[in-house]
């Protein structure tokens, strides 16, 4: 039995994916989380994973996740094309 989710690698992944990007200012703020200068992606995804634990604990996301089962690395890379456009529209700009 598989525990994919609409699309994604379960239900915690998709509702925490769901969760950023259906708020505007959540989704613009995980955009500028997934657009900073890390030295490794594992630490972009940490970041996520902290700033997703922020939410929770301030009742933003006031779903019972089980936070362990969020492949945030998935949900990063969702945003990864949205992310990519903005660092590279932010770099011509700067040209």
């Amino acid at each position: 039995m598989t525990d994919e989710y609409q699309g994604f690698s379960n239900w915690e992944t998709w509702a925490v994916s769901l969760h950023l990007s259906n708020d505007q200012p959540i989704y613009l703020e995980t955009i500028e989380i997934l657009s900073g200068e890390f030295e490794y992606n594992h630490k972009r995804y940490e970041a996520l994973e902290e700033f997703v634990f922020d939410l929770l604990d301030r009742k933003i996301i006031d779903e019972k996740i089980s936070i362990h089962r969020v492949d945030f690395e998935e949900v990063a890379k969702g945003f990864s094309e949205t992310s990519d456009k903005i660092i590279k529209a932010c770099d011509e700009s700067h040209s």
